[in-house]
């Protein structure tokens, strides 16, 4: 008996810290993979149950400006393991922390073990509060009434009144959209905008006092889907090639394996024709062109970095010639499919919710 509960005390055991204080409250720290471009993470959790994510990547003399990448949803602790936080966004897979007992989270692998590696990966909890405000593409049910503007967001499911107004050219779209489906007042659209949050206290008349009312400011409505849902995925609708940050999933095929240890392969093209990327080893560079389904890359340029592995510079050089081989694209939901005909080449999926 003494041996087998001597045995027993080797498993891994996690032990449950105590529950999170004082939400919201904001996490931070760095989160570079070794060899990788500096990448710097922010996570705030809301008592609520949704969380906002910044991941940034500062400028330097190989990027061409700042970028922040966003991703919004719900959170919650695993039943049976309640050091563990489970993050439910728009992203494919799901994000997963451990909950220290110093008050860090420590970044886990897609299958929520810990990440192996000469680095940390763990976000420090701020004594300030950074509420990842945006501004984000967002997606959601927008409605409109003679008082107020709403929109619901599908991630989070928060209800928000939208502040500042919209244009009324964007109220005319918004009746068109409707009328396509037979829907007239104040029924909602789906709508993909770009939003800015903020929130204020609630008033006597709106519930408990104190308690936060979140709003969203709309500077931009990206478009209209009459009749559609908040579907996640290959469900909802597609969204725009342009201006999306896109993760590739797989080339010919073939599943690129996640490596926590390295960057991912990544695209986006920009609305003035330029490309910016990265091959899993080094910035990628490039310019399209595209009309309708017809897509081309030209002069495709990459920085000098060297690959760590033989494995990593092969599919550094197959990203590269996919590129080079690409003629035409199919948007489905969250993915892109990249094509030389009707071959698919490369399937991509949205880095950040839309």
């Amino acid at each position: 008996m003494p041996l087998w509960l001597g045995a027993c005390s080797l498993w891994p055991y996690h032990s449950a810290p105590a529950p999170i204080p004082n939400l919201p409250a904001t996490w931070s720290g760095d989160v570079t993979c070794p060899g990788c471009v500096p990448h710097q993470q922010t996570l705030t959790l809301f008592a609520d149950g949704s969380f906002h994510l910044r991941d940034e990547y500062p400028a330097n003399q190989r990027r061409r400006g700042r970028e922040s990448f966003y991703d919004i949803g719900q959170w919650s602790r695993l039943s049976g393991d309640e050091s563990r936080l489970i993050l439910r966004g728009g992203s494919e897979t799901l994000r997963q922390f451990r909950l220290q007992h110093g008050g860090e989270l420590r970044q886990l692998d897609a299958s929520g073990a810990d990440i192996r590696s000469i680095r940390d990966y763990v976000l420090t909890r701020e004594k300030g509060l950074d509420p990842v405000a945006g501004p984000m593409r967002l997606l959601g049910k927008l409605s409109v009434d003679d008082t107020q503007l709403r929109f619901s967001e599908c991630l989070t499911g928060r209800e928000m009144t939208v502040i500042d107004g919209l244009p009324a050219s964007v109220i005319k779209q918004y009746r068109v959209a409707q009328k396509l489906v037979n829907e007239t007042g104040s029924a909602p659209v789906l709508a993909s905008v770009i939003g800015v949050f903020s929130a204020r206290l609630a008033t006597s008349d709106e519930g408990s006092e104190n308690a936060s009312v979140w709003q969203v400011t709309v500077p931009r409505v990206l478009r209209f889907w009459p009749g559609e849902d908040c579907g996640i995925g290959a469900a909802a609708p597609s969204l725009p090639l342009r201006d999306t940050p896109w993760r590739v999933l797989a080339i010919a095929n073939e599943p690129i394996k996640a490596d926590p240890m390295a960057a991912t392969l990544a695209l986006r093209l920009h609305d003035d024709g330029k490309v910016s990327g990265h091959t899993g080893c080094n910035i990628l560079r490039s310019q399209y062109r595209s009309d309708d389904s017809a897509l081309n890359f030209d002069a495709v340029m990459i920085t000098r970095r060297a690959c760590m592995n033989p494995m990593a510079q092969a599919l550094e050089t197959t990203w590269i010639e996919v590129l080079r081989r690409t003629t035409a694209y199919r948007v489905v939901g969250s993915y892109l499919e990249l094509l030389a005909g009707d071959r698919v080449l490369a399937r991509l999926i949205a880095n950040e919710m839309h």
